[in-house]
């Protein structure tokens, strides 16, 4: 159906479907690109796709639509509206395919057109490609609502952490209640957090690596397969998380000021002997 309507405008290599029109259409992105792209498709009449690396804007067959309003914020204002009630309606699929009880097409994860630029081929595979290597995710379900899904276990363990370096301040070093949730950039428990996503990373991969090797097993070595498995199985929320924490802690060690490194290491040097001999 989507191939047919843009036939004279898409490229040969580009196969637009009902499972990953949403990813290929800019104007889906529940993002800001995706707020302007839908914008100005709405003020032009036009559809704006995205993949393969190619950039491609086709005209609608409904050549009198026209945004409502008398000036032109109100237009504006108008096609934001007309954005946000077309993501909340196609968040959990499309309508047609909730009633027949598939799973249907969500919304593109917010960053992820970003991928459609990478058009290089991988090595060890039949002409696969990143964005087309990520198309063939998003099409097995790997959309905004499985990235929610994923956003889960990385609000628990930041949780877990905390708590338990909340428990430790209270019982162990005396601290008042007060003085614990007061906000503030406290070294301890940045490296907590830095070690605790390093290791949930760790388990992520692991988990990712071995679900690989088990599908290469069955196809007999299909590389394709294999990475499209393993990314399938990554947590996408943890690794942005994992990220921004290391950064804060690479900050905090340029930024002497912060704390006194020596310091802390003896810290961590008697705390290790207290432990051994207790």
């Amino acid at each position: 159906q989507y191939g047919k309507r843009l036939n004279a405008t898409l490229p040969n290599n580009f196969k637009m479907t009902a499972s990953n029109h949403h990813l290929f259409s800019l104007a889906h992105y529940p993002d800001l690109i995706g707020l302007v792209f839908s914008i100005l498709d709405q003020f032009s009449n036009t559809g704006t796709y995205f993949a393969n690396g190619h950039l491609i804007t086709a005209t609608m067959q409904n050549n009198h639509f026209e945004l409502k309003g008398n000036n032109l914020v109100a237009k504006i204002f108008c096609g934001f509206c007309n954005w946000i009630g077309h993501i909340m309606s196609d968040a959990v699929g499309s309508s047609g395919a909730v009633q027949k009880g598939n799973r249907g097409s969500g919304l593109p994860i917010p960053g992820t057109e970003i991928f459609q630029l990478l058009n290089f081929k991988l090595p060890q595979t039949d002409n696969l490609t990143i964005s087309k290597l990520c198309t063939r995710v998003f099409e097995q379900g790997y959309d905004a609502r499985h990235a929610a899904a994923t956003a889960v276990p990385v609000i628990i363990n930041e949780l877990l952490t905390r708590l338990l370096w909340a428990f430790k301040q209270y019982f162990y070093h005396k601290t008042p209640f007060e003085q614990i949730i007061k906000p503030k950039n406290n070294p301890e428990l940045n490296r907590m957090l830095l070690c605790s996503y390093g290791t949930f990373a760790g388990i992520d991969l692991g988990d990712a690596a071995i679900h690989g090797v088990k599908t290469g097993i069955k196809t007999g070595g299909n590389y394709a397969e294999i990475l499209m498995e393993s990314m399938s199985r990554l947590n996408i929320t943890l690794y942005p998380r994992l990220a921004l924490q290391g950064y804060k802690e690479v900050m905090s060690w340029y930024n002497n000021d912060h704390y006194n490194v020596e310091e802390f290491d003896n810290y961590l040097g008697s705390e290790w002997e207290r432990l051994a001999n207790s």
